[in-house]
C-alpha cells in the first residue's frame, strides 16, 4: 500500500500516518487502524495479544480521525468467532494473531465505500490484495484521481 501510495502522492502519508497511524516523525502511534506487524492498541511489533484498552477508528477510519471511535484491544479480535476447520480452538496455533490479521483485512477500505481524503474518494484498498499485477498495470492509487 505504501509503494501505491508513494506513486500516486510522491509520499506515504495515507497509508502510514493516516491508515496505520504514525506521528509528523514517523514514530507509530495508538489508536489509528494499526496494520500486519501492529493492532493499533500498540506501539510494539507482533503483539497482537495487548490487553491494553485504546480507542481506535478501526471499523470507522476516515483520514482526517472524524470516524467514530470504539474502545478496542486483543479481546475485540481475539473473541471473534470464526468458522474454523474441524479444531479445537485452544489447540490453534496463534489463533489470536490469525484473527487480528482477518480483522484488519476486513476494516481495509473497500468496494463503494464514501471515505473522502480531501477532494478525492478513497478506493477500494481490496483491489490492491485481490489483483496487485492488474492495479499497478492499470495505475490504480489509494485515492480517486
Amino acid at each position: 500500500m505504501s509503494h501505491v501510495n508513494h506513486l500516486q502522492h510522491g509520499n506515504t502519508d495515507l497509508f502510514w500516518k493516516k491508515f496505520v497511524g504514525q506521528d509528523e516523525n514517523g514514530d507509530f502511534i495508538t489508536g489509528r487502524v494499526g496494520w500486519t506487524h501492529m493492532p493499533p492498541n500498540t506501539t510494539k511489533h507482533y503483539n497482537t495479544q495487548n490487553p491494553a484498552h485504546v480507542e481506535s477508528d478501526i471499523e470507522d477510519w476516515t483520514p482526517d480521525n472524524n470516524g467514530s471511535k470504539k474502545v478496542v484491544n486483543v479481546d475485540t479480535w481475539g473473541n471473534l468467532t470464526y468458522q474454523w476447520p474441524d479444531a479445537n480452538l485452544a489447540e490453534i496455533p496463534q489463533r489470536v494473531e490469525s484473527q487480528w490479521y482477518i480483522y484488519w483485512m476486513q476494516n481495509m477500505p473497500g468496494h463503494k465505500n464514501r471515505i473522502r481524503y480531501g477532494e478525492k474518494t478513497v478506493t477500494n484498498w481490496w483491489v490492491f490484495t485481490g489483483d496487485w499485477d492488474m492495479a499497478i498495470s492499470s495505475k490504480l492509487g489509494l485515492t480517486s484521481k
